[in-house]
C-alpha cells in the first residue's frame, strides 16, 4: 500500500499575491514568509511594488479562516509579527501546535489576496 502525499497547489499564487503580503508585513514576518513560503515558489519573481494593506490581510483571515482560535493565531503571526514562541505563550499552546495552525492556514490566506 503506497503512502499518499497531498501536495499544496501553489499555481494560483500570483506575483501580486506575494508582493501584497510582503509589503504589508513587518520585517520579521516578511522574513518568515520568504523563508517558509516564497522559497517554495521558485517559479515566481518578487517585485518591489505591492498593493495591499494590513486591513485587507485581516479581512481575509476573518472571512476565510473559520476557527476563532486559528484567526487569532494568524493575526498574531502575520499582522502583529509575533514569533511562534510568543504566540504559543499567549494562547497556552505548544510551539509545534502554533506552527501547525499557521502552516495549515497560510495557503488559504495567500490564495485570497
Amino acid at each position: 500500500m503506497g503512502e499518499k502525499t497531498q501536495m499544496m497547489n501553489l499555481d494560483n499564487i500570483t506575483n501580486s499575491h506575494i508582493k501584497a503580503v510582503l509589503d504589508s508585513c513587518s520585517e520579521r514576518v516578511r522574513k518568515i514568509i520568504i523563508d517558509r513560503f516564497v522559497k517554495r515558489l521558485s517559479h515566481k519573481e518578487i517585485f518591489p511594488q505591492y498593493d495591499i494593506t494590513v486591513e485587507q490581510v485581516a479581512s481575509i483571515i476573518s472571512n476565510y479562516i473559520f476557527s476563532e482560535r486559528d484567526r487569532r493565531i494568524l493575526c498574531d503571526h502575520f499582522i502583529n509579527g509575533y514569533t511562534y514562541e510568543e504566540i504559543a505563550e499567549r494562547h497556552e499552546l505548544s510551539t509545534v501546535q502554533v506552527k501547525r495552525i499557521v502552516y495549515k492556514n497560510e495557503v488559504t490566506v495567500f490564495k485570497h489576496l
